[in-house]
């Protein structure tokens, strides 16, 4: 469907389209301004309405009823940018199929995840391990958990879903970039950090 392109010069066209004969009829040019004026309003109200239906444009009241549809409930006093983030990671938690790639994708939304990393557990088990860029507060743990809960396939259990900023502790032979062992002690190497569990 393509896009209704604005127009912003009603009166300008309208007084455009009389003929030589009516140039000077002030009274005439009068009334068609005055008819066309309110045809721009109606034009400018319009647009308005198809733009703040958008979840880009949204604001306030308007990005509340979208979250109605979209079935997430703004929290307490969040912010507008942080609840549009919200509404577009719960776009793809409906549509989600739960394959790992979704998930990170929502993971991504939901916090601004740096990176994701997946990992399988046999039968039927998906981890999580979520890399941002500073630590996480006990409402955006929640929305992280809820949302990769929501988001999975059914029938596959969340085995372990975590977070870490910075490198994460590992062992030395992982190769893994964010990947760190223990520290050194000459302060050359810093050691890992040890990853949040979230759930279970």
């Amino acid at each position: 469907m393509q896009a209704l392109a604005p127009i912003s010069d009603h009166v300008e066209q309208a007084l455009g389209t009389l003929s030589d004969q009516f140039v000077d009829a002030s009274n005439l040019r009068a009334v068609v301004s005055a008819a066309s004026a309110r045809i721009q309003a109606l034009e400018d109200v319009a647009q308005q309405l198809l733009l703040k239906r958008t979840l880009d444009a949204a604001e306030g009241a308007q990005l509340d009823i979208l979250g109605q549809v979209i079935g997430q409930v703004r929290l307490g006093s969040e912010l507008d940018p942080t609840y549009r983030a919200k509404l577009r990671a719960a776009v793809l938690r409906n549509h989600s199929t739960g394959t790992a790639d979704e998930l990170s994708a929502v993971a991504m939304m939901v916090v601004s995840a740096l990176s994701v990393h997946s990992w399988d557990s046999f039968p039927a088990g998906l981890g999580m391990a979520v890399s941002v860029s500073s630590a996480l507060g006990s409402a955006e743990e929640l929305a992280l958990e809820q949302f990769m809960v929501a988001a999975k396939a059914a029938g596959v259990e969340l085995v372990g879903l975590c977070w870490y900023s910075g490198k994460v502790f590992g062992f030395s032979e992982d190769t893994d970039p964010l990947v760190a062992g223990l520290d050194d002690g000459t302060g050359l190497v810093t050691a890992g950090t040890f990853a949040s569990f979230i759930y279970p």
